[in-house]
């Protein structure tokens, strides 16, 4: 009984026993950039899409490939050809490369559904920039979700929630600098995450 008596009387003295003074909290925000370049990368070659060595030459598969594009509204200007990239890889068979970039995302989803004989779709990514202004509202949506958080656990321990003490970036902010985002839809965006310590009184 006596030990019993003795920890509860120096508990309250001891750090470990006391209730906590600063509460840490994470905070995080999405944003999908307005600068977006969506790209695909299509390769073209007679050895693909089920067409034979003997039955097409090059200059036929491109003039094919061409001509759908052109029935779809496809502007040609928007399809880059990189014939080395093709040889780089493939250095055997006989075939090109294209790289097709647009910012309208209802033309990059028609472009993606054309087909053509012999004709491959590589990988497809985005490239985008946040600026300074999307930057800023990212930040402040994080640090605003990260009090709303805050808040809650203040209240759930009975405090009330002081001042900020340290903010912490856990994934930086690309400001002005192209990147590249896996493409899937819905797309996600970029999001940023912070942790922020407060004082509880």
């Amino acid at each position: 009984m006596l030990r019993i008596l003795l920890f509860v009387l120096i508990c309250p003295l001891i750090g470990w026993c006391q209730q906590p003074t600063k509460i840490t909290v994470s905070g995080q925000a999405s944003l999908i950039p307005k600068d977006m370049v969506y790209k695909a990368n299509m390769t073209l070659s007679k050895n693909l899409g089920g067409s034979s060595r003997d039955d097409y030459e090059m200059s036929n598969l491109k003039d094919l490939y061409t001509s759908q594009l052109q029935k779809q509204g496809m502007a040609l200007n928007k399809l880059e050809e990189f014939p080395l990239d093709y040889k780089l890889t493939y250095s055997h068979t006989e075939g090109t490369k294209y790289v097709f970039k647009t910012r309208s995302l209802e033309e990059f989803n028609t472009f993606l559904d054309i087909s053509s004989v012999g004709l491959e779709r590589g990988y497809v990514d985005i490239e985008t920039k946040i600026s300074t202004s999307e930057a800023l509202q990212l930040k402040k949506a994080a640090i605003d979700h990260a009090h709303q958080q805050a808040e809650l656990t203040a209240e759930a321990l009975g405090k009330k929630l002081g001042d900020i003490v340290s903010i912490e970036e856990v994934t930086a902010i690309p400001i002005n600098t192209t990147h590249i985002l896996y493409f899937k839809l819905p797309l996600e965006g970029y999001t940023h995450h912070l942790s922020i310590t407060y004082t509880l009184k």
